[in-house]
């Protein structure tokens, strides 16, 4: 019977699909690991239809490391209180992260 479901569907149902079909059609209840083992038996190959990959699209950098040059070097070096730098460092210990 799920030879004359899968002939009769062109090839696209796999297992899953000849289970339900077999449920409903014809009342039987056979595990869908039993169906599969039919179908190897019989050499019956569903139609696999792949997924698109979407690739996401790439943003221009601007330096070598990736990241933005947001300074630009437009500032004074003799003017005071223009442009502030810091270092952030993360210290793991066993107890917690430290912040310096």
């Amino acid at each position: 019977m799920h030879q004359r479901i899968y002939q009769s569907q062109n090839g696209i149902y796999g297992a899953p699909r000849i289970k339900i079909a077999l449920e409903l059609e014809y009342n039987i209840i056979i595990s869908q690991k039993k169906i599969w083992r039919y179908m190897t038996l019989l050499s019956l190959k569903s139609f696999v239809r792949l997924k698109k990959k979407h690739k996401k699209p790439k943003e221009e950098k601007n330096t070598k490391n990736g990241f933005a040059n947001v300074v630009e070097r437009k500032w004074n070096l003799y003017a005071k209180n223009q442009l502030f730098v810091t270092d952030i460092s993360y210290f793991h210990t066993e107890i917690k992260n430290l912040l310096i």
